[in-house]
C-alpha cells in the first residue's frame, strides 16, 4: 500500500500533513521487496530510517499494515486504465 508507505515518512518528518511543517531529509523508509518479489521468513520488507524513537514507533505501526504476505503472485495491474479521446 503505497499510501501507508507515504504516511509512515510524514510520521517520522519526512514529509508534509499541513504546509508549514517543517521536512527533515535525514529520515525515510527504503522499501527492499516490491510488488510479487519473493521474500524469505524473515527478510525485510523494508527499511526505516528515523530522528526519534516515538516517531519510529508510528511509522512502523503504519508499515504493517503496507504490506501483505501471500503464497500466491498478485494479479497484474494495468499499465493503462482508460483511453480519453
Amino acid at each position: 500500500d503505497a499510501r501507508a508507505v507515504g504516511e509512515a515518512v510524514v510520521a517520522l518528518g519526512g514529509g508534509r500533513a499541513r504546509k508549514e511543517d517543517r521536512i527533515d531529509p535525514s529520515v525515510g523508509v527504503v522499501v527492499r521487496a516490491g510488488v510479487g518479489a519473493a521474500v524469505a521468513a524473515g527478510a525485510p520488507l523494508a527499511e526505516v530510517h528515523a530522528a526519534a524513537d516515538t516517531h519510529a514507533a508510528a511509522a512502523l505501526a503504519r508499515l504493517r499494515d503496507a504490506f501483505a504476505v501471500s503464497d500466491d503472485p498478485p494479479a497484474p495491474t494495468p499499465l493503462i486504465r482508460d483511453v480519453v479521446g
